[in-house]
């Protein structure tokens, strides 16, 4: 626990540069002569690529970096996979430049809020869709809520540039808008001013809020999550709200054409169930929105938080 805390709250966003593991220079002998399998991590996702051990170059961006990198073709030429979530292959849609998928762990967006905040969340949003609820509270100080908050209410929402954030956007939709079948042109005034309202305590610069929320005391009351990253917080710290309609995280190794085998993906599974996550079912990804909505949904975030 206390080395996921550390790994997370060390590094809050990691942006446009790649960081390597390992000395990239290999037209003079150098340490990765021998070809080494080279994968592409997303930042947030680091604590279990280090599971692949040293037969594998590790190299660390933030999702939206490397998804930029294969929409623009600029991506390195050695590059064998990417760990990410599925989420952005949805980004990314039919891109040649991408190979087969293998899911590898799944976890459902949960919402988790200070314990001793608990009181006030479930008065405030009692019976209602939780993300809609808060959507629509954020930033509305606890005296206009009627509910026993001290200040406004802040939320924090992960960075959507990150693999893991842009699965939790996609929650904070879909229990806004009522469903997974929307499209973007229901992206609405109130929609639009809502999810800014929602994103503003964060300001996109926080990769795990939730972590942050048990950290810096006072920061958050709630935030959007994976459920398995709740699963490494101390006893007691929160509690967990489920998300209506359910959305998941799912973490995916995909291959480049043309790149060299991936390793076995034994090793990261398994640093994946012991921290909480559940296996995939299946060997194929299922889209969590519409075919274009989530890369819509995520230019609408970057709007938001400008």
């Amino acid at each position: 626990m206390l080395r996921l805390l550390a790994t997370l709250g060390a590094v809050a966003m990691i942006g446009g540069s790649i960081i390597v593991r390992g000395a990239l220079d290999t037209s003079d002998g150098g340490p990765n002569a021998n070809d080494r399998i080279v994968i592409v991590c997303a930042a947030d996702l680091e604590t279990y690529c280090d599971a692949f051990g040293s037969e594998v170059e590790i190299r660390l961006a933030t999702a939206a970096d490397t998804a930029e990198a294969i929409r623009t073709g600029s991506l390195a030429d050695d590059v064998d996979g990417w760990v990410t979530s599925s989420a952005w292959l949805e980004v990314l849609g039919d891109n040649p430049a991408l190979g087969k998928a293998e899911p590898l762990a799944t976890s459902p967006i949960v919402v988790a809020g200070l314990a001793d905040r608990a009181g006030a969340l479930t008065t405030l949003c009692d019976g209602t869709p939780i993300w809609g609820c808060l959507a629509a509270s954020a930033g509305v100080s606890g005296t206009e809520l009627n509910v026993p908050l001290p200040g406004v209410l802040k939320v924090g929402v992960p960075s959507a540039n990150s693999a893991l954030g842009l699965p939790v956007l996609a929650s904070v939709a879909a229990g806004s808008l009522g469903g997974v079948g929307f499209a973007s042109n229901d992206f609405n005034p109130q929609f639009r001013t809502n999810l800014a309202a929602l994103v503003g305590a964060s300001a996109g610069a926080d990769r795990s809020p939730v972590i942050t929320m048990v950290t810096q005391r006072g920061r958050y009351a709630a935030a959007g999550t994976p459920q398995a990253v709740t699963t490494e917080l101390p006893p007691g710290e929160v509690v967990v709200y489920p998300t209506t309609p359910a959305v998941t995280a799912t973490v995916v190794l995909v291959a480049f054409p043309g790149g060299d085998d991936l390793p076995s993906t034994k090793s990261i599974r398994n640093a994946l169930f012991a921290a909480g996550w559940a296996p995939a079912a299946g060997p194929d990804v299922e889209p969590t929105l519409k075919r274009g909505v989530l890369s819509a949904l995520h230019n609408l975030w970057l709007e938001a938080i400008r």
